[in-house]
C-alpha cells in the first residue's frame, strides 16, 4: 500500500471500524485530513499517510488517558493511606490478611523502589478475593482506601490489556 494511495470515506470507515458517517464528522471536526476531489460534492478523500497520522493520535492519546488514570488512582492510594493514623494502620495489619496488607503498605508509599512488585501483589491478593471475601475487606477497611485499590487494579488492568 502506497502512502499516497486516497482512500474514499466509506474505505476510512471501513479500516477504522466505525460508520462512514463518523469519519465525516471526524473530517469536519478537523480530526482527521481529508482533501476534497474536484469530481463534486461527497468526495472526500483521506490519503493513507494522514490515516495512519490519525490512528497513531488516537493510539497516543488513549496511552495518556491510561497514565493519568493510572496515576490519579496511586494519588488516590497514596492520599488514603496517609490519612490513617498510625493505631489504624495497626489495626489493619490485625485484620488484613497479611496477602492484602503487606503490599498496601509498600505500595503506598509513593517513592518505594518495590512499588511495582508490591502494586501487582495487591491487584492480584484483591482480585483473587471471594464474594465473602470483598465483604470482609469492605467491612475491615476505611472506604476511601477499597475503593483506591480497586481503582488502582482497574487502571493497571486496563494498562495491560491494551
Amino acid at each position: 500500500m502506497r502512502e499516497d494511495e486516497l482512500l474514499t470515506v466509506k474505505q476510512v470507515g471501513t479500516e477504522l471500524g466505525m460508520p462512514f458517517t463518523r469519519v465525516r464528522s471526524l473530517i469536519s471536526k478537523g480530526r482527521l485530513k481529508a482533501v476534497l476531489m474536484p469530481a463534486g460534492a461527497a468526495t472526500w478523500r483521506v490519503s493513507r499517510a494522514d490515516l495512519r497520522r490519525y490512528t497513531e493520535e488516537v493510539a497516543r492519546e488513549d496511552r495518556d488517558r491510561r497514565r493519568r488514570a493510572r496515576d490519579k488512582a496511586l494519588s488516590q492510594l497514596t492520599a488514603s493511606w496517609d490519612r490513617l493514623s498510625d493505631d489504624e494502620r495497626k489495626h489493619l495489619e490485625t485484620v488484613l490478611p497479611v496477602e492484602i496488607f503487606r503490599p498496601l503498605a509498600d505500595a503506598s508509599r509513593p517513592h518505594c523502589i518495590r512499588r511495582p512488585e508490591a502494586l501487582n501483589a495487591l491487584c492480584t491478593a484483591y482480585g483473587n478475593r471471594t464474594d465473602a471475601g470483598m465483604e470482609e475487606l469492605a467491612m475491615d477497611m476505611p472506604q476511601d482506601l477499597l475503593w483506591a485499590v480497586a481503582r488502582v487494579r482497574a487502571a493497571l488492568r486496563e494498562a495491560e490489556e491494551s
